[in-house]
């Protein structure tokens, strides 16, 4: 396991619990599914520059709890 697969692991795990949470609250019709599709966009986007060192986990974190 590579340094940074272990340090970003939670932050993998948070932003696939944020993607389901709106995946899951589209379909009741709390959120309308542009608006869904468009954070998780947003959320992967966010991972990616945290995998790559463009922003630090913490902002990667504090990021995706905005969203």
């Amino acid at each position: 396991m590579s340094y940074k697969t272990s340090k970003c692991r939670f932050l993998t795990e948070y932003a696939n619990f944020k993607k389901s949470y709106y995946k899951e609250h589209s379909k009741d019709g709390s959120y309308n599914q542009e608006y869904a599709g468009q954070a998780a966009n947003r959320i992967d986007k966010i991972v990616r520059s945290a995998n790559r060192g463009l922003i630090t986990l913490d902002d990667a974190m504090k990021s995706i709890a905005d969203i």
